[in-house]
């Protein structure tokens, strides 16, 4: 009568050790892992060489989790987009090929690897992988949004306006959508029209520095220079390094004849950005202007804000030595951790919550994490983490009979 009471304490404590032992690991695994992209960027964080690291040890997990499984499409998925945020563009392709080798109607799989094509500039190529990527999933707005951005660099401008409207039905939240919008009316010279999507990128996100940038670019190309500089102020507030909003606020500025503003404002673009031939001629014009000496100013706009390609993606569930199961696409917002940096890709940089007290008989999390690697890999931050204990806990189970 004593040994169901002994099994019933035995599988208690069991639980017990699993969920703090799950709860040390889904914390390293929230500073290792989230949502991975490598989209262009002008807003780049802080913490960008703490990242790269923790790509780089991502690599060598998911490295481990396609030794135990091969045919883990899943974490091959996942490598890619590493990859790519680390820039090896080709290893990503080659990791986004492997995925749809193995399961070749895996949607996010052929997206990221035109995301990876398009950031080579091999549009056409990157547009058949968007293409399958729709086929398989319609509902897709990011896969939407960079077939888009392909035509629009293509100047398939109709074409561009439609995918950008089609990201935008199925998710009337994303504002680079609208700001993707924004800027193919701009580029046919329908400044009023881009206005309004620029405004609705902003509406939706109001600390993205694009839309405001590109916003002053249009209202400077409709001779508005005073409205210009205060969005390129606002685009400059929110991302100091922001080299080209200070060159066009120089311009802007310059239209205004007031040239000793022009010239500080050049020389900010130029101190961020050294190699900026356009904003030295423009600080030299300024200058003769001062001096009487320049009778035209050319001015020339960097273009329009652009968000780069997204992979846009939260990295797969991958549960080591078993089959991972499909996950439906997330659409939203990444989940935010305590505190974040969101950069221009949507990257989630969680908080170290490393802090718990640890006494001599519990593991360090180190090593309980590569003691539980061949039980649970990586979770995406609004995963349900229960799914990882009651694996543990069914295994337990069964090697304790």
């Amino acid at each position: 009568m004593k040994k169901p009471t002994s099994d019933k304490s035995s599988r208690n404590h069991t639980i017990i050790k699993v969920l703090e032992i799950t709860a040390l690991v889904f914390l390293m695994l929230v500073s290792i892992t989230g949502c991975v992209s490598f989209a262009g960027n002008p807003n780049l964080g802080s913490n960008n060489v703490s990242n790269l690291n923790k790509s780089d040890e991502a690599i060598k997990l998911y490295d481990k989790a396609i030794e135990i499984n091969p045919q883990d499409s899943k974490a091959w998925y996942n490598k890619g987009l590493t990859l790519g945020k680390l820039g090896k563009l080709n290893e990503a392709i080659v990791a986004f090929d492997r995925a749809i080798d193995i399961n070749p109607q895996y949607s996010k799989a052929w997206a990221g690897k035109g995301v990876a094509l398009g950031e080579l500039g091999k549009l056409d190529e990157a547009l058949q992988a968007y293409d399958r990527a729709i086929e398989l999933n319609p509902q897709d707005s990011i896969a939407w949004y960079n077939k888009g951005r392909a035509l629009h660099k293509l100047n398939k401008y109709d074409e561009a306006m439609k995918a950008f409207d089609k990201a935008i039905k199925i998710n009337p939240q994303y504002s680079d959508a609208w700001d993707g919008k924004g800027n193919v009316l701009s580029d046919l010279n329908k400044f009023d029209e881009a206005i309004i999507a620029y405004n609705k990128a902003i509406e939706i996100n109001p600390q993205d520095s694009k839309p405001w940038y590109s916003k002053g670019n249009a209202l400077d190309d409709l001779n508005k220079s005073e409205e210009a500089i205060n969005s390129y102020d606002k685009a400059i507030e929110i991302n100091p390094q922001y080299s080209d909003a200070w060159y066009n606020k120089g311009n802007a500025l310059s239209k205004l004849n007031k040239f000793n503003e022009a010239i500080k404002a050049y020389d900010k673009a130029i101190e961020i950005n050294p190699q900026d031939s356009h904003a030295l001629k423009n600080r030299e014009v300024s200058l003769n202007k001062l001096n009487n000496t320049e009778t035209i100013t050319h001015h020339h706009h960097h273009g329009y804000g652009d968000d780069g390609y997204h992979s846009g993606y939260y990295a797969e569930p991958v549960v080591l030595g078993t089959p991972a199961v499909e996950q439906p696409v997330v659409e939203e917002q990444p989940v935010v951790v305590d505190q974040h940096n969101l950069s221009d890709n949507g990257s989630t940089i969680a908080t170290d919550n490393s802090s718990s007290p640890s006494t001599s008989s519990r593991s360090t999390p180190i090593s309980i994490f590569y003691k539980l690697t061949d039980i649970i890999a990586f979770y995406k931050l609004n995963a349900d983490i229960t799914a990882s204990i009651s694996v543990y806990i069914h295994g337990s189970a069964i090697s304790n009979k």
